[in-house]
């Protein structure tokens, strides 16, 4: 070959691509990028034309496709659940990615892309935390008030499936259960009012816990009665054997308290 035909009209980089020599540069290409290489890779695109440009009058449209985006994102992320808004996140980053890659690649415009990304995943966090927490409170608020009128275990029940939370009236079968204390009128009238109310705690509460125990919901109390329903709000196949079972366990706690109320006297 003749060198200077060769070498005619043609740009030369002389330089040393081994690995020994330590001539080597940390790229977004390669951690161990050569150095000359760098040198080829900036003629390269002096002689194609190929500059990198930033996008015109970025600093005025740019505000304003982030103003959009995000009012867009919160508008739509706000109707979606946790599932939903994870795909829409996915979906959302790709297209992204996808509209940046073409507007670097065809025509080298150079987009502040990081804000958009950052307000993309900001957005989906920050509505995330905030359904998480408020949902977290309501659930809190309904199993302290459910937990005034069913077990804990008919309460997580109850919370998983959303159905048995709608409001309105449905038609089912189930067992109620009532009790109340034999001649109490005549009974509480010999008995103060602090003395009364001490003794209804004392009586309603075991019979409480025996309705809780057998799955039931407590209905109301009505001076010395208490009433129940088996097999509602969560369906119970084996409400009566449970509303049964209540009844016998209440005549156990029952006798339990007669004989505490007899060494009193």
């Amino acid at each position: 070959v003749e060198k200077a035909k060769f070498f005619k009209d043609k740009t030369v980089i002389v330089g040393v691509t081994s690995i020994g020599v330590y001539d080597l540069r940390n790229t977004p290409v390669a951690a161990n990028f050569p150095g000359p290489e760098i040198h080829m890779t900036v003629l390269a695109n002096l002689f194609d034309k190929k500059y990198l440009k930033k996008m015109p009058r970025e600093e005025i449209i740019f505000p304003l496709v982030l103003l959009g985006l995000g009012l867009a994102l919160s508008l739509i992320l706000s109707r979606l659940g946790a599932l939903r808004m994870g795909l829409c996140l996915i979906v959302t980053m790709i297209l992204g990615f996808v509209v940046d890659l073409i507007l670097f690649s065809r025509q080298g415009l150079v987009t502040s892309s990081v804000f958009a990304v950052s307000e993309i995943v900001g957005i989906h966090a920050a509505l995330i935390l905030y359904k998480y927490l408020t949902e977290e409170i309501q659930r809190g608020e309904l199993k302290r008030t459910f937990s005034k009128y069913v077990s804990p275990a008919v309460v997580d029940e109850l919370l998983k499936n959303q159905e048995n939370l709608k409001l309105g009236g449905r038609k089912q079968e189930m067992s109620v259960f009532f009790s109340d204390v034999r001649g109490f009128t005549e009974f509480s009238e010999r008995m103060d009012p602090q003395e009364l109310a001490q003794f209804l705690n004392e009586y309603l509460t075991p019979m409480t816990e025996a309705i809780f125990q057998n799955r039931g919901t407590l209905d109301k109390y009505m001076g010395d009665g208490v009433m129940a329903f088996f097999g509602a709000p969560v369906p119970d196949a084996d409400h009566a054997m449970h509303a049964c079972q209540c009844a016998l366990d209440s005549l156990v706690v029952l006798e339990r308290l007669q004989k505490e109320f007899a060494e009193r006297q």
